[in-house]
């Protein structure tokens, strides 16, 4: 009772004030309450029409927001996507009310709702981490489902990938005839997709324009090409699943407990978390820039030896190694025009 009547002076508040981007859809449309285009015009802000799963153009305002739209098209259990759905409004830990508007909010196949936001798996657990679990816990309370889609999730490979690929073709036709032939031939069973295309007769096009509309399926665990296999729905393979996605990495759990209005435990994990991503490549040859170093990188040369010196032997130079270069002397400098001389074996360093 105490927060409706704080929701309400908010909303009075805001309508007297005209807060730009807070604006209500027309009667009988869809839309969003959160205008990314008016709020954040000076930003790259973009928007996704996907017949039969977006009601209107989902808004995207950063590179997060726009791939979790394009992931989430492709769920098999997600029936449509609304972007910046609606204004809540919760009290923190001091009973100050604050307005919030989620990035998502998607209807499951089952015909329950799930509120989502995107963020960055770092900056969410060190500069916003109270903020958050404030909201969690006005969702837990309103009975609200309420979940949270980083950054790592959205781009674990291979599936990130292939999501990517697969969009391009979400809102491509494809001939009834083409799609009858082939449901036919995958009746026998699984098979790789160049299989498919010579039984069949199909383009490759057909085949992914029917994996983006979750009439194939796949395994999103392997990289997709014209030798990965496939199959008719749970024939074995099974569509893509949010609430999968939701909890992969080692972070999911602590997500969800953090969605839940509670603050992790975990201790170690939500360490790693504060750490951000960490890239780890086994060196190899492609990555190596004038061969491998055969001797403790040199500092030290007066400028006449380091003019003599080819070019290969000079990758051996590593600043701050060893003692520092004498400070040279204009006289020490050979004349441009006078052939430089080339110091002996017992001259050299």
């Amino acid at each position: 009772m105490y927060l409706s009547k704080i929701s309400e002076k908010i909303m009075k508040k805001a309508k007297k004030r005209h807060i730009t981007g807070h604006s209500k859809p027309k009667a009988g449309k869809p839309g969003p309450a959160r205008d990314l285009i008016k709020v954040s015009p000076w930003r790259g802000t973009g928007a996704f029409s996907i017949p039969g799963i977006t009601p209107y153009p989902a808004q995207w305002e950063s590179y997060l927001e726009r791939y979790a739209i394009l992931t989430l098209a492709l769920c098999d259990d997600v029936q449509s996507i609304e972007t910046q759905p609606y204004i809540e409004v919760y009290e923190d830990s001091d009973r100050k009310a604050h307005e919030y508007t989620p990035d998502f909010l998607v209807t499951l196949s089952n015909n329950k709702e799930l509120t989502i936001e995107v963020k960055s798996l770092k900056y969410l657990v060190i500069g916003e981490l109270d903020k958050y679990i404030d909201i969690g816990k006005h969702f837990a309370t309103q009975g609200k489902a309420y979940r949270f889609f980083v950054d790592t999730q959205i781009e674990e490979v291979p599936r990130f990938k292939t999501a990517k690929l697969l969009f391009r073709y979400i809102t491509s036709d494809i001939s009834i005839s083409a799609l009858e032939k082939i449901e036919s031939v995958l009746t026998k069973g699984e098979m790789s997709i160049s299989k498919l295309m010579d039984l069949a007769d199909v383009q490759l096009v057909d085949v992914y324009t029917l994996i983006s509309k979750r009439k194939l399926c796949i395994d999103w665990d392997m990289p997709l090409n014209d030798q990965a296999n496939i199959s008719l729905p749970n024939q074995p393979y099974k569509g893509l699943s949010i609430e999968k996605i939701l909890t992969s990495t080692k972070h999911g759990d602590l997500l969800a407990e953090l969605a839940l209005g509670n603050r992790p435990k975990d201790k170690r994990l939500l360490s790693s978390a504060k750490a951000g991503r960490r890239y780890y490549r086994e060196p190899d040859p492609f990555r190596v820039i004038c061969g491998f170093s055969g001797t403790t990188p040199l500092d030290g040369f007066t400028q006449p030896a380091r003019l003599n010196r080819k070019s290969w032997d000079r990758a051996d130079e590593a600043i701050g190694r060893n003692a520092r270069s004498k400070k040279i002397d204009a006289k020490d400098i050979p004349d441009k025009e006078a052939p430089s001389k080339r110091l002996s074996d017992e001259e050299t360093p």
